[in-house]
């Protein structure tokens, strides 16, 4: 099990995977990786961003960053 990692506050991300055909990706055009990950999380988690990628040989993680508070904060001082 990979070690926990965490925000800038002190909030673990969370840890999340994608398909063996977008990890493909990473191997043969990085950059779509990139854009593939993120269009994929945008649509499955709308309130979180892609923080990292990590992999080994046992593992193969996305690393997700909570933005409800964030968004939750910017909404109050907008009000």
């Amino acid at each position: 099990m990979a070690e926990p990692r965490y925000d800038e506050f002190g909030v673990p991300l969370m840890q999340s995977g994608v398909s063996d055909a977008i990890w493909e990706l990473r191997k043969t055009d990085p950059a779509a990786f990139k854009v593939r990950v993120r269009e994929y999380f945008a649509v499955a988690y709308p309130s979180f961003t892609v923080e990292a990628a990590t992999v080994n040989e046992r593992e193969k993680i996305i690393w997700l960053k909570d933005e409800r508070r964030t968004l939750l904060a910017k909404r109050r001082n907008d009000l």
